[in-house]
């Protein structure tokens, strides 16, 4: 039992999981676009130009040249921005199809391995009733038989005993026998010691 909650909650967290990736992916395509709707105006640009200095290095990389942002490549640095944008997106949800493939095949495996923790506990919860029934059958059994089985238990005690009187009857014969034979040989060894005591 303890096993199928801890399957539940691996299950429950894997789907918490699998929302979080679904809501940062739509952040995500949100931001992308965004940053395509993202129109910056010639004039704005141009008037951003005196700004900058020449010494710092472009947003996008070094492999720019320092006038990337002046009137003849001002297009091509958009559609450069918009490439790695796609590229990252792209790169982004791979990852997430990746995750999100894992996760499902984790979520099947979790579902069969409950599946059988379930059949598993109603199999025993099948064999523990047929036990108890059985118990509690013989209980009753017991509770049927107990007044015979003390009835028998007095007869045999009473025969036991009897057993035993007869037993004790049978040796006190035995003794008085002997008893009687042995006084008999006394009484004739003192006549025949003392043969002047014989009564006249």
């Amino acid at each position: 039992m303890i096993e199928s909650k801890e399957v539940h909650k691996g299950i429950y967290q894997i789907e918490w999981e699998h929302k979080k990736m679904q809501m940062e992916m739509e952040d995500l395509n949100q931001k992308a676009w965004d940053i395509q709707m993202l129109f910056f105006s010639r004039d704005r640009q141009k008037a951003s130009l005196p700004q900058r200095s020449l010494t710092r290095k472009p947003p996008l990389g070094k492999h720019l040249p320092r006038q990337y942002l002046n009137e003849a490549n001002y297009e091509n640095v958009i559609a450069i921005q918009i490439g790695l944008t796609e590229q990252t997106l792209n790169a982004i949800e791979k990852t997430h199809k990746k995750n999100v493939e894992h996760c499902k095949k984790l979520l099947r495996k979790l579902v069969r391995y409950s599946n059988q923790k379930d059949v598993a506990n109603y199999m025993l919860s099948c064999n523990l009733r047929e036990e108890l029934v059985a118990i509690s059958e013989r209980q009753d059994i017991c509770s049927e038989l107990e007044p015979m089985l003390t009835c028998e238990k007095i007869a045999r005690e009473r025969y036991e005993n009897l057993l035993k009187k007869q037993k004790l009857t049978n040796i006190s014969k035995q003794q008085a026998e002997q008893i009687s034979i042995l006084q008999a040989e006394v009484e004739r060894l003192r006549m025949k010691t003392f043969p002047a005591l014989i009564p006249m």
